[in-house]
Parts: C-alpha cells; sequence; structure tokens
C-alpha cells in the first residue's frame, strides 16, 4: 500500500499542481499566502519534503538553464497528481480528533491559586483577539481571493471566533478569585 502523504506534501504538491517551480519560489508562496499558519511545514523541511517526493516519483525536477548555481525546477508527476487529488478529498472529508491544549489546562485549573485562572483565561482572550485580527489584516491584504482562499480563511475566522466566544463565557463563569 503507498504511504499517504502528509499535509507538507499535500501542500507541496498542490502548489507544484498550480506550475512547476524551484525551492524559492515554492517558499515565496508558501509565505505570502501565509500557510504556516494552518498547516506544519517547517521552513527547513521544505527541501527534505521535495527529496521524498521525488524519491516516491511524486515530483520530478531537473536543472534551470542558466549557470552552474542553476537552481531546480520541480514539477508534478502524474502519479504526484493523483496523489494529491485523493489526499486532498480525504482531507475534506475527515474530521480528525481534536487535541486542544487548553482542555488540558482546564482540566487541571482546580490547581492553580485564587485568581489564576481567571487572570490566564483573561491572557488567552487578548491572545486570540490579536490573532483573529491578525488573520483579518492577512486576508485583507490578499483580496480578492479565489474560492479555495476565501474557504481557508472563512474556516480560520470561524474556529478563532468560536476561541473566542468560548473563552469568553468561561471567564464570564469563573469567578474572580478562582
Amino acid at each position: 500500500m503507498p504511504q499517504q502523504p502528509t499535509d507538507a506534501d499535500l501542500v507541496v504538491l498542490g502548489l507544484l499542481a498550480e506550475r512547476p517551480r524551484h525551492a524559492y519560489d515554492l517558499e515565496a508562496v508558501i509565505d505570502e499566502r501565509g500557510v504556516r499558519r494552518w498547516t506544519s511545514l517547517a521552513f527547513s523541511s521544505l527541501y527534505y519534503v521535495l527529496n521524498r517526493l521525488e524519491q516516491r516519483g511524486l515530483v520530478s525536477s531537473e536543472r534551470a538553464p542558466g549557470g552552474a548555481k542553476a537552481r531546480r525546477v520541480y514539477r508534478l508527476t502524474d502519479a504526484g497528481h493523483a496523489a494529491c487529488a485523493e489526499g486532498t478529498r480525504q482531507r475534506i472529508a475527515e474530521v480528525p480528533p481534536r487535541h486542544a491544549p487548553v482542555l488540558v489546562g482546564m482540566a487541571n485549573s482546580p490547581l492553580l491559586p485564587p485568581g489564576e485562572l481567571a487572570r490566564a483565561l483573561a491572557e488567552r482572550r487578548s491572545a486570540v483577539e490579536q490573532e483573529l485580527a491578525e488573520l483579518r489584516r492577512v486576508r485583507a491584504r490578499q483580496e480578492p481571493l479565489p474560492r479555495a482562499a476565501r474557504a481557508i480563511f472563512d474556516h480560520s475566522e470561524a474556529q478563532l471566533g468560536a476561541e473566542l466566544r468560548w473563552t469568553e463565557q468561561v471567564l464570564t463563569d469563573t469567578p474572580e478569585e478562582s
């Protein structure tokens, strides 16, 4: 059975499905689109991902014309296109288990000294508000957006909005001395 592509694999395959690219171009697009806000793809892992995808026959590469330091241009193979399409379908359909660290904190919150839970929740509210504001700024800079990008921003904004509402509700229900 073929190895399932990781989220990082799917991001790279999806970008190469748009057009062939060299690693520097991939990195620029990843930064420009804020991909690291919604998936884990470390800067240092891009070449590792590209090499792994090439070894698996999902991408091919060749040196671009020009000088001894010519960049490698990566392109999607037919197998890469098929793997990307199937992985994309699976990611859209699945609902993975949620592992929210805040729930571990809430489970152990009775251990906190008086007032500490309310302070921590207030810090969380502020952090979520800042993240939501930054997301909206990034979105505004990229308008108009294609349908898929709008859906990504909408999902992130809905999640942050839900986090903010939950945090505010728990904070409201938490006495100052808790």
